[in-house]
């Protein structure tokens, strides 16, 4: 498990166990045969999530889709070193949907102190549909599902989906940043107080290909966002997802509703950095 998130300016705390709709940008890209040049740098980026299988919402989507696929574009900003690549990367992550008919049990968050539990423990909006799937529901994006009693990782699992690695270019180097690929150190959330100021994000970290004495790291925090019924605030838009009656939440027994349907997340470039040591 992932700590504890602070939400809605201290008034609101929610474990994370992955967020699992968000993506890192990642290409497949292979350096030379020698050991490449790597010069330390610091990148600022900034860019867009563009949320797969339909956005994040308080039911989730539910079709047949086996997989759901996120879009990322990430650029070098004002502020970064002059080595760093100056074209936008857009990439692909693909994850697993889950299965409608799976024994699973959703997460238990904290407001103020009070659980927050789920009313059920099947997924949500699936109903008797068992053949069909379901992905990004913002329940399980904070507080976590387990599948046949295994909590699963979403940032280990984005971790698995970028072990080819990620390609950058370096001071004009073709690099390949490998991300660590051993349980909870190769992708992380990054919660309020962290990297990302008050906001949330993911911290990525590894070795570069054929030169894994250098290491690297990249914050990503993602701030505003935007989506039906959506306040350009991803956290607290998340929030209002998950103490929703469509997200299966009560707070001393009273429901939220909301009509948010959150398609892409701004990822920002006050905050967020690439770095090659």
């Amino acid at each position: 498990m992932i700590r504890k998130m602070l939400v809605a300016g201290a008034a609101a705390v929610l474990p994370v166990t992955g967020l699992a709709g968000a993506a890192i940008v990642a290409t497949s890209g292979v350096a030379g045969a020698g050991a490449p040049t790597v010069a330390a740098i610091t990148c600022k980026v900034g860019g867009t999530v563009e949320f797969g299988g339909g956005g994040i919402k308080s039911t989730g989507n539910v079709n047949s889709d086996a997989k759901s696929t996120s879009i990322v574009t990430l650029n070098a900003v004002a502020g970064s070193d002059a080595g760093c690549q100056n074209t936008a990367t857009v990439s692909n992550i693909v994850q697993k949907t889950t299965k409608c008919n799976a024994p699973v049990t959703l997460g238990t968050a904290l407001f103020s102190g009070v659980p927050l539990t789920p009313a059920q423990t099947t997924l949500p909006n699936c109903g008797a549909t068992s053949k069909l799937k379901e992905n990004n529901s913002a329940w399980g994006f904070l507080g976590g599902v387990q599948v046949a009693g295994v909590t699963t990782s979403a940032t280990d699992g984005i971790a698995v989906a970028l072990k080819k690695g990620i390609a950058y270019t370096d001071n004009g180097v073709a690099l390949t940043l490998l991300v660590n690929q051993a349980a909870g150190t190769g992708v992380t959330a990054v919660t309020p107080g962290g990297a990302c100021g008050t906001g949330i994000g993911f911290e990525v970290n590894g070795t570069v290909k054929k030169a894994t004495t250098h290491t690297w790291k990249l914050d990503m925090c993602i701030s505003g966002d935007s989506g039906t019924g959506t306040t350009n605030n991803f956290l607290g838009d998340l929030a209002t997802e998950v103490f929703s009656t469509g997200g299966l939440g009560t707070f001393a027994g009273a429901p939220f509703t909301d009509g948010i349907n959150i398609a892409t997340g701004t990822v920002d470039s006050a905050s967020s950095t690439l770095v090659i040591g």
